[in-house]
Formats: structure tokens, C-alpha cells, sequence
């Protein structure tokens, strides 16, 4: 919800977020995708090698915002 509402940053003088997804309702065992998430991208090499960047900084500042670091 951060992301898609608010969650944005800058790299390179460009602005991403990402939309990530709970993998709860993959599994059968409810349990086992509390922990994971989904990132699905349709995008050229390039763009996907900075997904580890922005995913990085996007929880950090979602931590920040939310006093949870």
C-alpha cells in the first residue's frame, strides 16, 4: 500500500516505486507465504538490475515514516 500510494524514490535522477504483492494466496499452506513477496517485471535487463537498489531504499524509508527502525 506505501508504495503504490506514496513509496517513491529517486536513483539516477529518475523516480521508481514497486508494487509488490503478499504470497499468502499462492500457497496452500496460508503460513508459508508470510514471509515472502511477489515481484513480477517485464522490463529489459537494466531496469530489473536496479530492483535490489529501490527495494532497499523504499523499505528503509517506509521504516523511517513508520518509526519501525
Amino acid at each position: 500500500e506505501y508504495c503504490a500510494t506514496s513509496g517513491k524514490c529517486i536513483i539516477d535522477d529518475k523516480q521508481y516505486t514497486l508494487l509488490l504483492t503478499p504470497m499468502t494466496g499462492f500457497y496452500s499452506d496460508y503460513n508459508k507465504g508470510k514471509t515472502q513477496a511477489r515481484i513480477a517485471l517485464v522490463e529489459p535487463e537494466e531496469k530489473i538490475k536496479r530492483v535490489p537498489k529501490i527495494l532497499s531504499k523504499l523499505i528503509n524509508d517506509y521504516l523511517k515514516i513508520n518509526n519501525l527502525n
